[in-house]
C-alpha cells in the first residue's frame, strides 16, 4: 500500500480531458464539475502516463491532458487530496480535487487548466 501524502500547493495536477469536454480548442467546464475530480499528481506521473492509463477499450483519438497547479483549486475552496489506488493495480499518482463545484468554480478551474498533451 502507498502512504497518503500532502500535495504541496505548487504541484502540478494532470487531468485527462475526453473529446466531449474539449471543444473549439478549449476545455469545457464539464471537465471540473464532479464533487471528486480525479487527477494525477506530477510527483508520480507524467502527462503521457496519465493518458496511458486510459482503459484499453477506449479510443485515444481526441483525448487531451490538462495541467492545473494545486493552489488554484485550494484558493477556490476545494481540497486537493492524494488518494493512491491499490485495486485493480497500484496507482500511486491518483489524487482528487474535492468540493462542490458551482459553475463559477468549474469555469475558474477550466480557465486555469492548460493543455500539456
Amino acid at each position: 500500500m502507498f502512504p497518503v501524502e500532502n500535495i504541496p500547493n505548487e504541484s502540478k495536477l494532470f487531468r485527462r480531458i475526453p473529446p466531449s469536454q474539449y471543444k473549439k480548442k478549449k476545455i469545457t467546464s464539464a471537465a471540473f464539475e464532479d464533487l471528486e475530480t480525479s487527477v494525477d499528481w506530477e510527483k508520480y506521473s507524467t502527462p503521457q502516463e496519465t493518458l496511458d492509463r486510459l482503459q484499453p477499450h477506449i479510443k485515444r483519438e481526441g483525448w487531451q491532458v490538462g495541467c492545473i497547479i494545486a493552489w488554484v483549486p485550494i484558493q477556490l475552496g476545494q481540497q486537493v487530496q492524494h488518494d493512491p489506488k491499490h485495486d485493480p493495480k497500484p496507482y500511486r499518482a491518483h489524487s482528487l480535487i474535492v468540493g462542490e463545484k458551482t459553475l463559477e468554480i468549474s469555469d475558474a478551474l477550466t480557465e486555469a487548466c492548460k493543455i500539456v498533451l
